[in-house]
């Protein structure tokens, strides 16, 4: 091995040891993606000492970026890198939600879960309506969890936002036109904290919910009142 291999050997053996990475038994390939990583965030222009000193220093800043890549590079391998990743990952891991809920749930990790679903919450991410197998926001408009990939009935959803309630208040406090718009089409929007509307919010997740007999019952009796 020549002089400058070896060097360079050191300076990567160095980086690995400072973010901590020793335990993920890297290969030659990973182990040179991420120190590449690191040069980037961290230029090489000062001394083997100052320099690795700073990486300790920015070690927390750092990590995110490097998880993130390995998430995406290898997946999940074990219990242990399972929580570093939740522990370190902070926002970066939001993206691979899906991937660590089932490697949590895979585990029996339900701790590692309930941290998922606060940084999910924290960071405002996902849909109004809440998904009933894995509780987390993330039921698209098209009725599918994007984190547990379960794929809900309508029934399922109207029941997960009260619907029956939400159409009462609905018919109660709207305009009769409006009701008789939404009886002609025979179904109704959900928009989240705009709640029911005849037509889809322009920027927001809105769910198309068609209306049952029942439920049509209910408006019908409300444009009944109206009249008289």
């Amino acid at each position: 091995m020549t002089p400058k291999r070896k060097r360079e050997e050191r300076w990567r053996s160095e980086v690995i040891s400072r973010l901590g990475l020793d335990f993920l038994d890297l290969n030659d390939e990973e182990v040179k993606e991420i120190c590449e990583l690191v040069y980037e965030m961290i230029p090489r222009k000062t001394s083997f000492k100052a320099y690795f000193e700073r990486i300790s220093r920015k070690r927390e800043k750092i990590l995110p970026l490097i998880i993130s890549h390995l998430l995406e590079k290898r997946g999940v391998r074990d219990e242990r890198e399972l929580e570093f990743y939740v522990t370190y990952g902070d926002r970066a891991i939001i993206p691979h939600t899906s991937l660590i809920y089932f490697e949590a749930k895979k585990h029996g990790r339900k701790d590692i879960i309930a941290l998922l679903r606060d940084l999910w919450l924290r960071n405002n991410i996902g849909f109004p309506i809440r998904c009933p197998h894995c509780a987390f926001p993330s039921v698209s408009p098209r009725f599918e969890c994007i984190v547990c990939g379960k794929v809900l009935s309508e029934e399922e959803v109207k029941e997960a936002i009260d619907f029956k309630t939400l159409l009462k208040v609905y018919s109660e406090t709207s305009e009769e036109e409006e009701i008789k718009r939404i009886l002609e089409q025979g179904y109704i929007f959900y928009c989240g904290e705009d709640g029911l509307t005849s037509k889809p919010r322009m920027g927001k997740h809105c769910y198309l919910l068609e209306l049952t007999s029942e439920e049509n019952r209910i408006l019908r009796r409300r444009v009944k009142y109206v009249k008289q």
